[in-house]
């Protein structure tokens, strides 16, 4: 059975679960009685450590088959690519087209700033502080680096 109004079908079973959320909305009250403000359910003790707490990337290092997995991604996937083609798009303008070629660069180094957050090696930073070096040779007079 629908409720018609003027210009559409409001189904009964959605009228009813509108009505049922109105009525036990926090907000809502039927009483003079003013609604509490709304209060956390836990509160934090201070006395406490907290069981979860943020760790620094140097400090986590995965072992066994997964750790493997991720040490060759970061050796033999990020850091093994030649970021060099990240860096042409800067250097010949080739994003006129709309390829959006430049962002890859930036997803590069997002991963390989993560990789070496993770792994600190020497060879990693010698890597990243090159293509930063590369990419910072295509600015233009005006300051601007751009692959457009």
């Amino acid at each position: 059975m629908h409720l018609i109004t003027d210009k559409m079908k409001i189904p009964r079973y959605l009228l009813t679960i509108i009505f049922i959320i109105l009525i036990f909305s926090p907000y809502h009250s039927f009483s003079e009685k003013k609604a509490e403000p709304y209060k956390p359910a836990f509160q934090k003790n201070q006395n406490k450590r907290d069981k979860l707490f943020v760790v620094e990337n140097q400090r986590i290092k995965l072992n066994g088959l997964l750790g493997q997995r991720i040490d060759s991604c970061i050796e033999n996937g990020v850091m093994a690519v030649d970021y060099d083609l990240y860096v042409l798009p800067f250097k010949n303008k080739t994003d006129e087209g709309g390829q959006f070629l430049g962002e890859f660069w930036g997803k590069w180094y997002t991963s390989a700033i993560s990789g070496y957050a993770y792994n600190p090696k020497k060879e990693y930073k010698q890597i990243i502080d090159s293509s930063i070096k590369e990419l910072i040779a295509t600015q233009e007079k005006n300051g601007r680096i751009s692959s457009y």
